[in-house]
Formats: structure tokens, C-alpha cells, sequence
């Protein structure tokens, strides 16, 4: 299966929320028992300069089990340090035999603090 494509907006400064749900053909959740997941934004013109990695074990992602979901979070502390204006990013599964899977990849906008 190939990655599925979503791209989304930060907003600099707020707490970013985000819940995927995964569901088989028949629209029941995809278990996610025993997956690990991790995210890293990149910047855009230059892939090497990381933006934000999420993983489970260090935070930010977890994953709902039989439920299918993998809830992402990132504290306004975090998008407020944000060197970035735009990024790709990747969203990869990790099963129990350490297989990796790319789940969903896309660009982010990283919108403006509005206050300070």
C-alpha cells in the first residue's frame, strides 16, 4: 500500500491537535495493538533541517490500539519555536517486527503568531 497524501496548516503559537482514524475496506478500525509511529517535519527547501519529530516514546503521538487511532500533538511552546514557514513531513508506522510503513506524507504551512 502506498502512503496516502494530506496536507495541513500549523498555526504558530497554539497547541496542534490532530487525530487520524485508520479503517479496513469494510469501515471498521485498522488495530493498531503493538504499532509503534513516528512524524518528523522537515523544512521544506532544505529536507535536512528538522522542524519537529514526534514519536511515541518521546511524545506527541499516541496510538488508540484496537480503536485505530493515532492521535498527534504538538504544544504551542513547540509550533511557537518553529524556524520553518512551510515543511513535508511523514507519518510512518512501525509494526512488532520493526517493518516500517509509510502511512501518510504532504506538505505543512506553518501560519503566522497572530499575538505575542
Amino acid at each position: 500500500m502506498s502512503a496516502g497524501t494530506y496536507d495541513f496548516t500549523i498555526e504558530r503559537g497554539t497547541t496542534h491537535r490532530r487525530t487520524i482514524k485508520l479503517e479496513d475496506a469494510a469501515n471498521q478500525p485498522v488495530d493498531l495493538t503493538g504499532y509503534d509511529a513516528r512524524l518528523q517535519i522537515r523544512n521544506r527547501s532544505n529536507v535536512s533541517e528538522l522542524g519537529i519529530a514526534l514519536d511515541v516514546a518521546g511524545g506527541g503521538i499516541t496510538i488508540g490500539g484496537a480503536a485505530g487511532t493515532i492521535d498527534l500533538y504538538i504544544s504551542d511552546a513547540d509550533t511557537s519555536a518553529l524556524s520553518i514557514s512551510s515543511g513535508v513531513y511523514a507519518l510512518e508506522l512501525i509494526d512488532a517486527e520493526y517493518n516500517v510503513s509509510r502511512l501518510l506524507q504532504g506538505t505543512v504551512k506553518i501560519s503566522g503568531e497572530l499575538t505575542i
